[in-house]
């Protein structure tokens, strides 16, 4: 599962609480409105609310320029990561300081 090895890569023991559809529904919209980088958006819950049961068939291989070039590795996860600091004042949309040019 990819959320447990972007977990490991950071050090991080995740928490998975089972909530009803409904509730991070309205998880997502209250995330989606308060925090400048919601943890959950509601456009998540519904892709994985689908309900994939069947698995596809296998594809083709993609074109070269489609191709994923980044590689799922620990080294690109740990490249991928924000600077170490906690969540703030500053992850919320109402608290963010305006920058001026």
């Amino acid at each position: 599962m990819a959320v447990r090895r972007v977990a490991r890569v950071a050090g991080r023991r995740p928490i998975f609480v089972r909530l009803p559809i409904a509730a991070q529904l309205l998880l997502g919209h209250v995330a989606e409105r308060l925090m400048t980088v919601p943890l959950i958006a509601v456009a998540q819950v519904h892709i994985l609310t689908e309900g994939v049961s069947v698995a596809a068939p296998p594809a083709d291989q993609p074109p070269a320029d489609l191709a994923p070039r980044t590689p799922f590795s620990d080294a690109s996860i740990r490249a991928g990561l924000p600077e170490p600091g906690g969540f703030g004042r500053a992850d919320l949309r109402w608290c963010r300081v305006a920058r001026h040019a």
